[in-house]
């Protein structure tokens, strides 16, 4: 049984996944969908979903971006979720007119609702969003006319922004629950079936694994099991060393 590499490069964080692939895995190009039907399959596609949402953090927001939370008055709650969608996709409109007025970057964002209201009702509905922070705060406080706005710094961990994937995800449980613009970055994925033999790949501990990324300091290493195929593997996740 081949074993498989890919290496996950988004900003200063690198994920490192070796797994075993059948002779007739290899000679595809990329996996077979398997259909969302048992619930090991929705769990592993629940988890794919909130790394995809990292991978996307890490490529495109650094420290020097923000994390607002939008909370509304009550006499400004909305009652439907198509009203909360407008109410949050009318503000980001007005943010992309400011910035363009002030000749700033871009707008780039990630954009979450929280409808916790168990009758189809908001009951306490919020708005996250990540967005590139050269505006100045104060400037995007002001422009959320239906109650508060709090912003703050992002601040990556040893992990990256996996902690806030987790945080801004946590309300649903199926299907992508975010928004965001169209000028993301993707992360840069690298496949290599050659590089291991099984021996090596059933010896490796995390010193061997490190010692081949010398500019990446080891943060996570974690051997898995895949539920669905029964595949061994390893996982590893690195963040670049400070210079």
């Amino acid at each position: 049984m081949p074993i498989r590499e890919k290496r996950i490069y988004s900003g200063d964080m690198l994920e490192v996944e070796i797994y075993e692939i059948s002779n007739k895995e290899r000679a595809k190009s990329r996996r077979r969908k398997i259909r969302e039907s048992s619930l090991a399959q929705k769990n592993l596609n629940e988890k794919n979903r909130k790394k995809h949402l990292a991978r996307l953090l890490n490529t495109n927001f650094t420290d020097n971006d923000i994390h607002l939370t939008l909370t509304y008055s009550q006499a400004n709650l909305p009652d439907t979720k198509v009203k909360a969608e407008r109410d949050i996709r009318n503000f980001l409109r007005r943010i992309r007119r400011y910035r363009k007025k002030q000749q700033l970057t871009e707008l780039k964002y990630i954009a979450v609702i929280e409808w916790k209201g168990a009758d189809g009702r908001a009951n306490r509905v919020h708005h996250h969003i990540v967005m590139n922070g050269d505006m100045p705060r104060d400037e995007v406080e002001k422009i959320w006319k239906a109650g508060r706005c709090n912003s703050s710094r992002l601040q990556a961990d040893h992990e990256g922004f996996a902690g806030l994937a987790r945080y801004l995800t946590k309300e649903r449980k199926s299907g992508k629950r975010w928004m965001q613009s169209r000028n993301l970055q993707q992360p840069r994925v690298a496949i290599n079936d050659w590089k291991y033999s099984r021996a090596k790949f059933y010896r490796m501990d995390p010193e061997d694994i490190a010692k081949q990324f010398q500019e990446y300091r080891i943060s996570k290493f974690e051997k898995t099991c895949n539920e669905i195929t029964g595949e061994n593997g390893i996982s590893a996740l690195f963040r670049r060393k400070e210079t």
